[in-house]
């Protein structure tokens, strides 16, 4: 086996159709020749202001709906990690009891999708996704395009996300194909094979894997993989 270092980088992007606002995509680096951590420092600076700002500003909208969770419990939960955000914050909603599960925290109160999402780019200052993937295509590094169904954009503009990615990225790229929450829709299955084919960017398999009771870490999950690797590799078996 290989391993290769990666990172996860939050970049904003300006959705044409949504009237000027933009939103946080996620993007895979993958450091295969290695990685000069100053090439990229730029990109990471003066990002905690923005990301205390923004658990705030959700907080602050919990707490109006009567829901009572403090900064100091989110900083407490993600004292072992050094990170709060919104993964700490279902922790805690989860342990007060304000929700029967992590999934149903973010469908309800603090997700994507959710009636009350906040958007990150209101608060913390990603750099551009065209300018991060440039860097990461000049610094010899693979972009993959993550989660493209996630973002709450329709197909079409999901496309012109695609579409601009691949042409920031170069020849060698990569898109999130196979994804947990998806894998099993039909529709959005066909539509996401046909972008990669379309584009020519590789089908690639993630977790985005942030707590132990994901998928990734059941006997179920593991069998999903099985199935994303049968399909990755056109087989009826995995050997």
């Amino acid at each position: 086996m290989t391993l290769h270092p990666g990172c996860e980088f939050p970049v904003f992007y300006p959705v044409p159709t949504w009237n000027g606002e933009t939103t946080e995509i996620h993007v895979i680096r993958f450091f295969t020749d290695g990685v000069d951590l100053d090439e990229f420092a730029d990109i990471f600076a003066d990002l905690e202001e923005g990301k205390q700002q923004y658990v705030q500003a959700i907080l602050g909208q919990l707490n109006e709906r009567g829901i009572d969770i403090t900064l100091e419990e989110v900083e407490a939960a993600g004292r072992r990690t050094g990170h709060s955000g919104r993964h700490k914050i279902a922790d805690i909603l989860l342990q007060k009891e304000y929700t029967e599960n992590v999934d149903e925290a973010f469908e309800r109160h603090i997700g994507n999708f959710s009636p009350f999402y906040i958007l990150a780019t209101s608060y913390i200052h990603f750099a551009p996704l065209d300018e991060v993937v440039r860097q990461i295509r000049a610094s010899g590094g693979l972009n993959i395009l993550e989660h493209p169904c996630g973002y709450a954009m329709d197909e079409s503009e999901m496309e012109t996300l695609i579409s601009g990615f691949k042409a920031a990225a170069g020849s060698v790229a990569g898109m999130e194909v196979y994804y947990e929450l998806y894998v099993r829709n039909p529709k959005r299955m066909a539509f996401l094979k046909k972008m990669a084919e379309k584009y020519e960017l590789f089908a690639c398999v993630a977790s985005d894997r942030h707590r132990g009771g994901q998928l990734f870490a059941s006997t179920d999950g593991l069998d999903l993989y099985e199935k994303m690797l049968r399909a990755l590799c056109g087989e009826n078996k995995t050997e």
